[in-house]
């Protein structure tokens, strides 16, 4: 009768060490998933973020940003996570560091009356934020899809369509300022017109 006693709990012992060791392990592999997941999304691209003036859109092909004329082979991997903040929504792009609105303005507007439009926006306090601002060059076209996805826009679905194209913060030359067209799928400059506005704003 001992040695079957003992036998039965050296069974019982060997199966509760065998299963906690297994349950030790799984947690472990666990908290490395969540770890390298975080570790992962803590490593993005920084791009520019404080506007300035420029002759040509040569750093679309620095980020490998898609450009229909300028760079076919282009096609950035964005990171995208789609959130509402106190009933306002916001895409976060984890790529990029980035916080985007996730439609923008309902009229076009001259870039001059782009810059008024996000100052009044951010006396509204958009999901919290008051520090929106028109994005850089590279900002906008990193939002460039290789192909076509949004209703034949070349922009991820998770954004709004209604903003074909929109002013970014950045001036041309010899005057104008620098736009990026999600219809074509391109970066251009234009000296006047109306565009969207498409506010951004840089993760803390």
């Amino acid at each position: 009768m001992k040695n079957k006693h003992f036998i039965h709990n050296f069974r019982t012992q060997t199966t509760v060490f065998f299963i906690t060791s297994l349950l030790s392990i799984s947690a472990i592999f666990m908290c490395y998933d969540i770890l390298q997941a975080e570790e992962n999304r803590e490593i993005f691209t920084k791009l520019r973020s404080t506007c300035g003036v420029f002759a040509d859109d040569s750093m679309v092909k620095k980020y490998n940003f898609y450009d229909k004329f300028d760079n076919k082979t282009g096609d950035f991997a964005n990171d995208y996570e789609m959130k509402t903040i106190n009933e306002d929504r916001v895409v976060i792009d984890h790529a990029t560091g980035l916080m985007w609105h996730q439609s923008g303005s309902n009229h076009c507007l001259s870039w001059e009356g782009s810059k008024e439009w996000i100052s009044n926006f951010n006396k509204k306090g958009y999901a919290g934020y008051n520090d929106w601002r028109l994005p850089t060059m590279e900002e906008a076209a990193s939002l460039l899809e290789s192909k076509k996805m949004n209703d034949d826009l070349f922009i991820d679905p998770l954004f709004d369509k209604k903003q074909i194209w929109v002013w970014t913060g950045d001036n041309y030359v010899s005057g104008g300022a620098w736009l990026v067209h999600y219809g074509c799928g391109c970066v251009f400059w234009r000296r006047i017109g109306a565009r969207y506005v498409r506010p951004v704003r840089t993760l803390e």
